[in-house]
């Protein structure tokens, strides 16, 4: 079982790190991913809808949740998307199939279900990529510690060369990352 999941400061290019290992991966035909990304997108002035766009099935992008920009950022999230998001997970095959979550933050921490598909993906799939949002969230914890080695810090120092190493290493045998040593359960590189 290979699992990496990759975390950081907002901004750093978590996304665009583990997006970037998905397209490689997939064009080189060395995995076939499933999952879904999340992303905002502005539905008003005053608002925007956290979109999820599943990767890998035949299906439309659908609405999580809606977030109010004005007076404060107040999300409404939509339970049945949750289920929708678990309904994807719970799809792929283990045996042929690799999980790609982006990503799994604090949303994820209201519904069971979804906690039990997400964690099920990553324990089950061929290889498992996920970006997972810093922050103190009794599931968030649950996650980084039951893949603690597995969790790499991307700063906009180390990058592209976590990128390259992941590549490198995936394409090669198991995931071993150089390292200066763990913080926190984060394999920092």
């Amino acid at each position: 079982m290979k699992v990496l999941l990759v975390t950081g400061e907002r901004g750093v290019g978590k996304s665009t790190c583990v997006r970037r290992l998905r397209q490689a991966l997939t064009a080189s035909n060395i995995t076939r991913f499933k999952g879904y990304e999340t992303d905002f997108a502005v539905a008003q002035e005053d608002a925007r809808h956290l979109i999820c766009k599943p990767i890998g099935f035949e299906a439309a992008p659908f609405c999580v949740a809606n977030q109010s920009i004005h007076p404060y950022r107040r999300i409404q999230p939509y339970p049945e998307a949750f289920r929708r998001m678990a309904d994807l997970l719970e799809s792929i095959d283990p045996e042929t199939e690799c999980a790609y979550i982006d990503e799994i933050g604090f949303l994820e921490t209201l519904d069971d279900r979804l906690q039990q598909s997400i964690l099920t993906a990553l324990s089950r799939s061929v290889f498992s990529i996920a970006v997972i949002r810093l922050g103190d969230y009794p599931f968030l914890r649950k996650v980084k510690a039951l893949y603690q080695g597995a969790v790499v810090e991307l700063t906009a120092e180390n990058r592209d060369r976590v990128y390259a190493e992941t590549l490198f290493n995936i394409r090669t045998g198991p995931i071993h990352f150089s390292h200066k040593g763990h913080e926190k359960g984060v394999l920092k590189i």
